[in-house]
């Protein structure tokens, strides 16, 4: 069956100074959805999820800036608790993670950590 592709820009993540960073879809494909959460573009057009330059599309746990946010126990063995299953949907709602990844990401852009070879203002 014949089939074509069409051009779909990622949805835009966060702007920075100009910059906009964008999510990235899965094996390039719009119908996959986008990458959960730790790789970003700045290039929405050529930014792809199989090649990470660390300028361009990068991983936010890669960058110098990258703290991990504190989070409640893993729900597994012991630590499955009503209590613990509470904090983590405490944990989600705060978008605590969501907050540590711009923070990394606007902080690699002010030095130059990021951006440097593919700062966009699209």
């Amino acid at each position: 069956m014949p089939y074509r592709s069409i051009l779909v820009k990622p949805p835009l993540f966060m702007r920075h100074r100009g910059t906009k960073v964008f999510h990235i879809f899965r094996r390039d494909d719009a119908d996959s959805g986008v990458l959960r959460q730790y790789t970003y573009t700045l290039d929405p057009i050529n930014g792809s999820d199989e090649e990470t330059d660390g300028v361009v599309t990068f991983d936010v746990r890669n960058l110098s800036t990258w703290q991990a946010p504190p989070h409640p126990p893993f729900l597994n063995g012991n630590d499955d608790t009503p209590d613990n299953r509470k904090a983590w949907k405490r944990h989600e709602a705060g978008r605590i993670e969501e907050k540590a990844i711009k923070a990394a990401i606007r902080a690699a852009l002010d030095k130059g950590e990021i951006g440097s070879s593919g700062s966009n203002s699209r």
